[in-house]
């Protein structure tokens, strides 16, 4: 009995062992793979990046300085800002990718584009949330779809508009929304698509 308790813990030490190796091994290839990479791309020479597909926000789209709130001019002189910056969505790049592609001397400029993006999300996402809690939703509609179509990865974005769609029998924006969720390269992927799938079979 003792002898055969001791050939399964042998056993299970020899599993352990070599799965704890393999892993390493894995590890090291891919810490080996990416530092090579990052080495090539630190040799890339500075590329033209003047003809990048730069955002910019459709403030004639809007119902800018339509309503009477305080809270909502506020976020408006907000968004003014971002006319006067260079807006570029980058998600799913990494810094690595960005060098390969751009050059490293490129680098800082296009994290502070896709710096951009992301405050110009989070103002637009203000924007159109108090739009709604004023009871103007038709408002705050263009700005969620400018969102999306500028491949917003915000969860209520999609929310919001895929309970508007369904609410308004318009299926083919529904689908064509899941369909751009789809195609996000992000890590809200997943749940958005939930959220979309639970709104489309309701």
């Amino acid at each position: 009995m003792a002898l055969s308790f001791l050939g399964l813990m042998v056993a299970v030490f020899c599993l352990v062992s070599f799965f704890r190796k393999r892993h390493d091994r894995f590890q090291q290839d891919t810490d080996e793979r990416f530092w090579e990479r990052e080495s090539e791309a630190n040799l890339v020479r500075r590329k033209d990046i003047s003809g990048l597909s730069y955002i910019n926000i459709p403030f004639e789209d809007f119902s800018i300085g339509v309503f009477s709130d305080e809270k909502l001019a506020e976020t408006e002189q907000h968004l003014q800002t971002f006319s006067e910056k260079k807006i570029l969505n980058l998600t799913g790049l990494t810094n690595t990718d960005l060098k390969m592609q751009y050059g490293p001397a490129n680098l800082p400029t296009l994290m502070e584009y896709d710096q951009n993006f992301t405050d110009m999300l989070l103002a637009l996402t203000d924007y159109s949330n108090r739009l709604i809690e004023l009871g103007h939703m038709n408002a705050a509609i263009p700005v969620l779809e400018f969102c999306i179509n500028a491949g917003s990865d915000v969860s209520s974005h999609y929310a919001v508009l895929g309970n508007y769609y369904k609410a308004g029998g318009q299926t083919a924006k529904l689908e064509d929304l899941r369909d751009k969720a789809s195609a996000l390269n992000s890590l809200t992927k997943t749940s958005i698509l939930q959220k979309l799938d639970t709104i489309l079979s309701e």
